[in-house]
């Protein structure tokens, strides 16, 4: 089925809002490695840099979209990396500063409240919810939307996802800043633990392969 491109804005209060929650951790983490003043530079830059790429951050579905957050997260780490490049931050160690802010923004949440994101993302009434949104995602509503299909168990993983169009990799690629999502996508391995959930992967679309297979358990 060929993509419909539906020409829709986001909401530039909510992509703001997303970005003061990122922010918050983010700061603190630059604070520690490069001192408070250089921090509080990188911060200003990052949300200059953001407001310029919010026109440009795809609407996938807004609220009847789980994946619609995914979009402007990617905005904020873009903004973020050309902020400390432009300190002479190199991308290898923005990497590393990312998971350190990945790392610092999971645990914000107190160790109850991310098991039980744990057991919520594991439970069969989460994975119908979202087998329906994977159903809606074949459609190909938007063109630069995520496409993907729920994975039963089969003994050695509870369920898994396959994407085999990201909606992430999409909108780096657009903004020519491709390497940055391989970095991103080494996020998920921080995060999934955090809520008590493990993650297998033998690959994803940014390092080249054909899909993303999430295996839970």
């Amino acid at each position: 089925m060929v993509a419909k491109t539906r020409k829709k804005a986001i909401s530039r209060g909510k992509a703001l809002k997303n970005f003061k929650g990122l922010m918050g951790p983010a700061t603190k983490v630059i604070a520690a490695r490069f001192g408070k003043d250089f921090a509080v530079e990188v911060e200003k830059t990052t949300l200059k840099e953001f407001e310029a790429l919010i026109p440009r951050i795809p609407y996938i579905g807004g609220r009847k979209n789980m994946l619609s957050d995914m979009p402007v997260r990617s905005g904020v780490i873009l903004a973020l990396y050309r902020a400390l490049e432009k300190k002479g931050v190199p991308l290898v160690e923005f990497g590393k500063i990312l998971e350190e802010i990945t790392t610092a923004y999971m645990n914000r949440y107190p160790a109850p409240v991310r098991k039980m994101a744990g057991k919520l993302w594991m439970s069969a009434f989460f994975r119908r919810q979202l087998m329906k949104q994977a159903n809606m995602s074949q459609k190909r509503n938007y063109d630069e939307d995520f496409v993907y299909e729920i994975i039963p168990g089969d003994g050695k993983y509870k369920w898994g996802i396959d994407y085999t169009e990201c909606g992430i990799v999409k909108f780096f690629k657009k903004q020519d800043e491709e390497e940055l999502a391989k970095y991103a996508c080494i996020l998920d391995y921080l995060m999934f633990p955090a809520i008590g959930v493990e993650l297998k992967r033998s690959g994803t679309i940014a390092e080249g392969c054909r899909r993303c297979d999430f295996r839970f358990r």
